[in-house]
């Protein structure tokens, strides 16, 4: 099934943390489906190997691999994001009481009407309360 796909899931899949178990059939399942992110999904993954690396949670050696393998999931990158910032994504954030990051993975999802792969509470919850399907079971 093709999804949604957001930071959380695939940080979560390289910190091997205790929601690795959650974000490992995920990351498997993208080997026969594509995952779609919004515009900002590189620059926030890529943020978040950083603040791991500053804080010492990744080894260099942990985030170059990391790096390397992140570049190899089929994640396509939706190009409609920026311009609907200030149009569905703002309202969905305000509603929601979401940031804009998260709020546009969520006006991502209802557009393509796909499941979302998240492991953000807020955003879960807000995706739940529209109707769209969570490829992670909610704890």
């Amino acid at each position: 099934m093709n999804l949604v796909l957001d930071a959380s899931t695939t940080l979560a899949w390289v910190f091997g943390d205790e929601c690795h178990d959650r974000a490992w059939p995920i990351i498997e399942s993208l080997q026969r489906f594509t995952a779609f992110a919004p515009a900002h999904y590189p620059l926030e993954v890529a943020n978040g190997l950083l603040m791991a690396l500053r804080r010492r949670r990744l080894t260099p050696d942990q985030a170059a691999a990391a790096v390397v393998a992140l570049a190899t999931l089929p994640v396509a990158i939706d190009g409609d994001t920026p311009a609907r910032v200030y149009d569905g994504i703002w309202e969905l954030a305000a509603r929601h009481r979401l940031t804009i990051y998260d709020a546009a993975y969520l006006d991502l999802a209802i557009r393509r009407q796909l499941p979302l792969a998240s492991l953000d509470d807020s955003l879960t919850r807000a995706a739940a309360s529209v109707g769209i399907a969570l490829a992670i079971p909610r704890h």
